[in-house]
């Protein structure tokens, strides 16, 4: 299983020159695969926060900070809760 948790606050370092528009920068974890790619990694969709936008990467590549975006875990349980009522009806 992927070990870096959804919400993990990670800066990007990178060799890849596809990448060099993120290497150094902070995000967070806003998605990750749940197999291997074909590599061997896992795979996770890192939200930059300074470009906002999702860039994907692999656990190689990801530097954990050790915190968690507690914005993002807030608003992820608002919407798990607004569907749970929405399907409770």
């Amino acid at each position: 299983m992927p070990s870096i948790q959804f919400h993990a606050m990670v800066r990007v370092r990178t060799a890849d020159p596809a990448k060099a528009k993120i290497n150094g920068r902070l995000g967070r974890i806003a998605g990750k695969t749940e197999q291997r790619n074909d590599d061997g990694r896992y795979g996770y969709g890192v939200f930059i926060y300074d470009l906002a936008g999702v860039w994907c990467c692999n656990d190689a590549e990801l530097e954990v900070t050790g915190e968690f975006d507690e914005d993002a875990i807030r608003i992820s349980e608002q919407q798990r809760l607004r569907l749970a009522a929405k399907n409770a009806r």
